[in-house]
């Protein structure tokens, strides 16, 4: 039984891992097109409005696994309020841009790059846990 609950600990976090880098490549390129827009290339400004309406779909992903990986293996609770957090900053950052209030925006989105950073180094160098059973 102890096997199967580190198996499945072990496929979670690579998921999360995972699910945590490619939100950071999206991330990045969402300001490669942001600047790009301010830089005068006006038809990057569609990419990066329909990059920032996808954007949060990866953290809900992420948010759910956490969930599935706090049940099983009943640690890292840490994990759910990080990856909700920058779910809701996602659309609290879509409500700024659309209604163009930049300078916020633009710092929201700092902290979510720097955030999402954080959390991939912290995913990539933690181990996989088992679930800890009573003897």
């Amino acid at each position: 039984m102890q096997q199967k609950y580190r198996r499945a600990g072990r496929v979670l976090l690579w998921l999360l891992r995972v699910l945590c880098t490619l939100w950071l490549i999206q991330l990045l390129y969402q300001i490669i097109l942001a600047g790009g827009f301010i830089s005068g290339q006006v038809e990057w400004f569609q990419g990066h409005s329909l990059n920032g309406a996808m954007l949060g779909i990866l953290p809900f992903f992420g948010v759910v696994a956490a969930v599935v990986h706090l049940v099983l293996v009943r640690r890292r609770w840490w994990l759910i309020p990080l990856w909700l957090g920058m779910w809701l900053l996602i659309e609290v950052q879509a409500i700024l841009g659309y209604t163009r209030v930049i300078g916020a925006h633009i710092v929201g989105g700092s902290v979510l790059l720097a955030t999402a950073a954080i959390l991939c180094v912290a995913l990539w160098r933690m181990a996989p846990l088992a679930r800890q059973v009573a003897a």
